[in-house]
């Protein structure tokens, strides 16, 4: 099997010409960025049904001189290969694909790399693979045709962390979206701080689609000296909508807006005055600069923010955040720019949001002066105590009692929190934000009681401690995946803590009995 080569200098065994308008050449990718270049070609993945996704930056003597973004997906024809690297070719798209223009596979790529190579297979055809170079591009779209044995060992000769049997491969070489300082340290450092940048940015766009679990987004990088990959990680969602309280009880608010025939609907949000949320703050830039319309297309986040010609962003505002799906009706009302970084709404849709109200009455100008005073009412407010939820039934009269009975502590309106033991297989606690009960481990309860037979308020030491450690999440009304994940390794440490702890006591008990 031919052995897998990095810098993009495979031998031809064909050359094609493909057509091309000499006018979509024009600001190609222009106005891309590493991390919309990547999100482009994630978009393709995702519309190539793919649920696995690995963009790879290669490394040579420490400096990046590749990247590749690597899919389960369908993969395709050598004919669909051919159609996907001829620019400007606008095929039609499947309602529930990302694609737009025809342009996304080679604006991303040549945005970044001066060349971009593709190997794919899709399902009852063999492996196939073209390349095409920046400077073929600008006379006469040449493109090469590589060889089979290229492209098995791409697709199947490299360990990408998942089966790729269909799927796609595409490499940028000659790249030159990263750093240019002669200097080794400075590349490290440039490199480090974009990688961050860059995860954190999918983080968000594709927060929707990591969160159902639609798809998972890994990233790493390969050293090509010794041919092994670093440790990879995989991308938690950042929910720009996640946070624990609303900063007005009467929000969210959906408003329903018409455009033509056409209905459609604004979520509209205040997030907590307080910021300690992590939704305050996207991308490293607080909430001033991500106040406004969040657009969404296919759960693809599209636009983070602004108030697309209805306002200008202001400080008072920087709570108001809104939810806006742009359903298949409303593509000829919302334009989304080349490099899906940016939308501009048409004035009708611009003034049917402004025109938009909720069943009760509420206008959209109504909610933006909500979102005023919420920001300047806590300017004002003094600090809070923090409040609780009822105890309910598990937990002691006392201790139902110290929040009961102190009016600065209990929060107003809120069903109460019980505890009760059950069979866990693992871990030392579980919650169930539904039936709104903390499960205790039912495998520790004699331990926990010091082997004193269990009643129905015992243990409350360790019943009123993970209350006052979970009752805030019982304001929500679903976990996030990475707030799971959070508490299912808090319970394992307490169960291992309690293990330790229980193995020492044992131990001082036999060496009291060999005394």
């Amino acid at each position: 099997m031919t052995t897998v080569d990095l810098f993009g200098q495979e031998e031809a065994v064909e050359k094609v010409t493909l057509p091309i308008d000499s006018k979509a050449m024009e600001g190609l990718g222009k106005h891309h960025t590493l991390s919309s270049a990547v999100a482009d070609l994630i978009d393709n993945s995702i519309s190539a049904e793919a649920n696995a996704v690995l963009v790879r930056f290669l490394q040579s003597h420490g400096t990046i001189i590749g990247v590749q973004i690597v899919d389960n997906g369908i993969g395709m024809t050598p004919l669909g290969l051919r159609e996907g690297m001829t620019v400007g070719r606008r095929r039609n798209y499947r309602p529930n694909e990302l694609g737009h223009f025809g342009m996304g596979l080679k604006a991303s790529s040549l945005s970044q790399a001066d060349v971009l190579s593709v190997w794919t297979r899709a399902a009852g055809n063999e492996p196939t693979g073209m390349r095409m170079t920046k400077d073929s591009m600008m006379n006469g779209a040449h493109c090469d045709i590589l060889s089979e044995s290229s492209a098995l060992a791409h697709l199947y000769g490299s360990n990408y962390g998942f089966e790729l049997t269909t799927g796609t491969v595409v490499q940028w070489s000659d790249v030159h979206g990263m750093s240019a300082a002669d200097n080794l340290a400075d590349q490290t450092r440039w490199f480090e701080n974009a990688l961050v940048a860059l995860k954190l940015e999918l983080s968000v766009i594709f927060h929707r689609l990591l969160e159902t679990g639609a798809v998972d987004i890994y990233v790493d990088v390969f050293d090509a000296d010794r041919s092994k990959a670093g440790l990879s990680s995989r991308l938690e969602p950042m929910d720009p909508f996640d946070y624990r309280q609303s900063g007005n009880e009467n929000y969210p608010m959906k408003l329903i807006g018409q455009v033509g025939d056409q209905e459609f609907t604004l979520e509209c949000h205040i997030l907590p005055a307080s910021g300690a949320t992590p939704s305050a703050r996207l991308m490293g830039k607080d909430r001033e600069h991500h106040q406004g319309i969040f657009v969404y297309r296919r759960d693809r986040l599209q636009h983070l923010g602004g108030w697309q010609k209805l306002l200008a962003n202001e400080k008072a505002l920087q709570l108001a955040r809104v939810i806006f799906d742009v359903g298949t009706g409303l593509d000829e009302h919302v334009k989304i720019n080349p490099e899906k970084t940016g939308v501009q709404f048409t004035p009708a849709l611009t003034t049917a949001i402004d025109r938009a109200v909720s069943n009760s009455g509420v206008s959209f100008r109504q909610y933006l002066d909500a979102a005023r005073s919420a920001f300047k009412e806590s300017n004002r407010r003094t600090r809070e105590h923090r409040r609780f939820a009822p105890m309910g039934r598990g937990f002691s009269d006392a201790s139902r009692t110290m929040i009961a009975a102190n009016e600065k502590m209990m929060r107003p309106n809120s069903d109460p929190i019980q505890i009760s033991w059950k069979a866990l297989s693992m871990g030392l606690y579980e919650i169930d934000l539904e039936t709104r009960v903390i499960y205790l481990n039912q495998n520790y309860r004699e331990v926990i009681n010091g082997g004193v037979r269990g009643a129905t308020n015992d243990a409350q030491l360790i019943k009123t401690l993970l209350f006052l450690l979970l009752e805030e999440e019982f304001l929500k009304s679903h976990l996030q995946k990475n707030r799971q994940q959070d508490h299912f390794r808090i319970s394992l440490a307490l169960e291992q803590a309690l293990r330790d702890d229980v193995s020492r006591a044992t131990a001082v008990r036999e060496e009291s009995k060999d005394e």
